[in-house]
């Protein structure tokens, strides 16, 4: 469905969050907003196929699965390993949409569980951590807890991506792409009163940091291999690697 929620202010100011209705047009207002979404997704379901081709299964946790269109995506790719999907979300509507989607069991199980990344979760061991477009919306003091955790359970040579909206410490840099990402956005069919509806509902909802701070949380976490493999102006993809 296509998003038109904010047409007319839709949240108050600083009130966005993954309701029915955001999630019934979240496909769309996701590949209308973020540049190369499909790709990126693309991308590293190429990049997990290649990886763990050669392994029995493959354990994954995807934190802040949305819709489940990464999970969608690798199946796509035909991996010859057993996939064993574990999708986290603090969205019950978002699961919900996730949940009525069929996987073959022969080619894999999915588990989905609804938890707040803020607070402390348990995991298995993983072979695949993905934070796509997430840690912005989890508070800057709980996110290198949260990938340390992750970094603790990954399978020595697992490996973690990280796509992120970013923000430049250049004021005036900053200002050019949040310009050009606004005119990105109006390609896609937005208004400039549905942009400034938007970005009033994410105040303090969204809160980006710069792509040094988003690779030190990483370094911090653990990871010796820290390697960005996407950038458009103000988003960020990095690849983890943790040593064998």
């Amino acid at each position: 469905m296509r998003d038109m929620l904010f047409k007319k202010p839709y949240f108050s100011d600083g009130e966005f969050c993954f309701n029915q209705d955001v999630v019934t047009v979240f496909d769309d207002m996701v590949s209308r907003s973020v540049p190369f979404y499909q790709e990126l997704l693309v991308l590293m379901s190429h990049f997990v196929y290649d990886y763990f081709k050669s392994y029995n299964s493959v354990s994954i946790y995807d934190l802040g699965c949305s819709t489940g269109n990464f999970l969608k995506c690798l199946l796509n790719q035909n991996l010859n390993s057993f996939v064993r999907y574990h999708g986290i979300d603090s969205s019950s509507d978002m699961l919900s949409t996730l949940d009525s989607f069929q996987i073959d069991a022969s080619i894999g199980q999915v588990s989905l569980i609804q938890h707040d990344l803020n607070n402390f979760i348990s995991f298995n061991s993983m072979d695949v951590c993905l934070f796509n477009l997430v840690l912005q919306f989890i508070k800057p003091q709980n996110r290198l807890a949260l990938i340390r955790n992750c970094y603790e359970s990954l399978s020595p040579g697992g490996i973690s991506f990280v796509v992120e909206k970013v923000v430049s410490p250049n004021n005036d840099i900053q200002s050019w792409f949040t310009k050009q990402y606004h005119s990105f956005k109006k390609q896609n069919g937005y208004s400039s009163e549905e942009i400034i509806n938007k970005e009033s509902a994410l105040n303090n909802v969204l809160v980006p940091l710069s792509m040094e701070q988003n690779s030190k949380l990483l370094h911090d976490a653990g990871f010796k291999t820290v390697q960005p493999f996407f950038q458009w102006l103000n988003f960020f993809g990095i690849l983890a690697i943790k040593e064998r």
